[in-house]
């Protein structure tokens, strides 16, 4: 048991893992980075224009925290199937 375990150990360094995800793998991992990064960009672009139409709309803190919420919530729920 304990010779399977530090067998695993030398299976799992740094230079096997790095041969595990180059390539496609790599590619697929900086691809949904840069779609979340964009959409955490969008979602902080939504609270800079939120506080123009918390004004217009005169809403309290507690709404305008409420629409930012829902904005947040829904982007995250989207974010895997966009």
């Amino acid at each position: 048991m304990i010779g399977e375990l530090s067998y695993a150990r030398k299976r799992l360094s740094v230079r096997s893992l790095w041969g595990l995800v180059r390539g496609y793998p790599l590619q697929v991992f900086f691809v949904y980075l840069g779609g979340i990064t964009f959409m955490q960009m969008d979602q902080a672009l939504f609270v800079y224009a939120a506080t123009g139409f918390k004004q217009d709309l005169r809403l309290s803190i507690k709404g305008y925290g409420l629409i930012v919420t829902i904005g947040f919530v829904i982007g995250g729920l989207l974010a895997p199937v966009l």
